[in-house]
């Protein structure tokens, strides 16, 4: 499982190429058109599913058209009504053991306050950068100070030094101390007893302090600029800031879910005599799968909410005050979303938040808002969509979650633009009928799939209050 802008290989197009026409005829039946992510999903699972069935035939090889034609139609149900595509990224595994892969890119020399091999970006976000690194100009370049009132070292930066551009700022025995290049290669300072020198050709200097440093607690940084354009034998590699690549990678493990069914002869045959010929195994398929489908969706929320890390929760209160319409009270939970948003995008530098995962009572707070679009809840199983914000944020409800309880977060509008991977191993596949001398039927159901929190910065948790 590769996770880079290569992922739609040959492979992965034969497989497309190999499923399309059943991929169409879900999209015929269901009236939208799949994304292209929802469409890798089934196409991997769907050839998973085909790798299952040839291993049932071996074993079974009386039933295995029945497991093929429940099979097939159940990974495409599950996987084209599941909520998590819209949330999170969604992705087939072609094996039970997935790595999730993404580039850091860090600095690769130190300049000034920042250290080699400091993160600065990666693949899912972008961290405190250093303003100054790939500029001629150093900041903060801290100073080793040793005891004594005699100090020398050597800048970082390769010279030449550009001369009148020197400041050192030292900190003596809780006191202040600033001393700055007057252009001859002499450091002058307002302060009686402190002076020294600058090498610009070398980046030697020298210091003399008019009260003894101690090593363990007088601290000192350095601002100058450096010839960053100047080429020589020894310094031009070393000249220009660099940045390393690092591929680092999360594993995902696909982990097992199981439900299986019993119902008994008498039941079947009511069920099929008086209720015009209903199949019993028929609404097991559909009821178990539905449940196996809410549980996963409900499961990648859970994660969610309990990940976030862009910030500490936030809170709204519901209490109308002295003076405020109801309506306009609740009008302002926007701007609680807006700030959740806005937590996000400190917190990555990157996205902002457009989703919002809450319990019941955040649904009827979101409905009550000016301007938002209701989704149709009238028959829904499990989380759903409920309805967009007039700031694009779109509200699924889950009621699995406390009724105040929510959770802002980001979903990109590609598969690699997320904070959480749930790779779809084997998605819902069943097992034939069986039904002995008991005259009890049974049946079973089996999903296999992998996750992974690959950037927990991109969601934060909200909270209604009632006081």
């Amino acid at each position: 499982m590769r996770l880079n802008e290569n992922y739609i290989d040959q492979k992965t197009t034969r497989l497309l190429e190999s499923w399309a026409p059943r991929m169409k005829k879900l999209e015929s039946v269901t009236g939208r058109k799949n994304s292209l992510e929802r469409n890798l999903v089934l196409a991997h699972s769907l050839e998973n599913t085909k790798i299952q069935a040839k291993f049932h035939e071996s074993i079974q090889t009386a039933d295995a058209g029945l497991y093929k034609i429940f099979a097939l139609d159940i990974v495409g149900a599950v996987v084209q009504n599941l909520i998590a595509p819209e949330i999170v990224s969604v992705q087939g595994m072609d094996n039970s053991v997935g790595m999730v892969l993404y580039l850091e890119y860090k600095y690769g020399t130190t300049k000034g306050a920042t250290k080699a091999g400091t993160a600065f970006a990666d693949t899912r976000n972008f961290y405190q950068s250093d303003a100054m690194y790939s500029s001629c100009d150093v900041v903060d370049e801290p100073i080793t100070l040793v005891a004594g009132t005699s100090q020398s070292f050597t800048l970082v930066q390769p010279a030449p030094i550009n001369p009148n551009t020197i400041t050192i700022t030292l900190s003596i025995g809780g006191n202040s101390v600033v001393l700055t290049d007057n252009g001859a290669g002499t450091l002058v300072s307002p302060v009686s007893g402190y002076s020294g020198t600058i090498n610009y050709s070398t980046g030697a200097v020298t210091l003399t302090l008019g009260a003894a440093a101690t090593a363990a607690t007088d601290t000192g940084v350095v601002n100058y600029s450096y010839a960053i354009t100047y080429v020589d034998s020894t310094a031009s590699s070393v000249r220009i800031p660099e940045v390393t690549l690092q591929m680092n990678k999360i594993p995902m493990f696909a982990k097992p879910r199981r439900m299986k069914a019993i119902w008994s002869f008498d039941s079947q045959y009511i069920l099929n005599k008086e209720y015009g010929g209903t199949d019993m195994e028929d609404i097991m398929n559909a009821t178990v799968a539905g449940e196996i489908m809410h549980e996963i969706d409900s499961e990648v929320m859970t994660d969610l909410y309990r990940a976030a890390n862009a910030g500490p929760e936030q809170t709204w209160s519901d209490v109308v005050p002295m003076g405020i319409s109801m309506i306009d009270q609740y009008n302002t939970f926007k701007i609680a979303v807006d700030k959740c948003c806005a937590k996000i995008y400190k917190a990555t530098r990157k996205v902002r938040g457009n989703f919002l995962v809450g319990g019941v009572s955040v649904g009827t707070v979101c409905s009550s808002i000016v301007g938002f679009e209701a989704a149709d809840v009238q028959n829904v199983n499990g989380p759903c969509y409920f309805g967009k914000l007039p700031n694009g944020v779109k509200v699924y409800l889950n009621p699995d979650f406390d009724d105040d309880v929510f959770v802002v977060g980001y979903k990109g509008s590609n598969m690699f633009d997320t904070g959480y991977i749930l790779g779809m191993y084997m998605p819902v596949v069943t097992v034939p009928m069986v039904q002995l001398e008991d005259l009890a039927g049974r049946k079973g159901w089996a999903a296999s799939y992998g996750k992974a929190v690959v950037n927990n910065r991109m969601y934060i948790r909200g909270r209604i209050v009632h006081n």
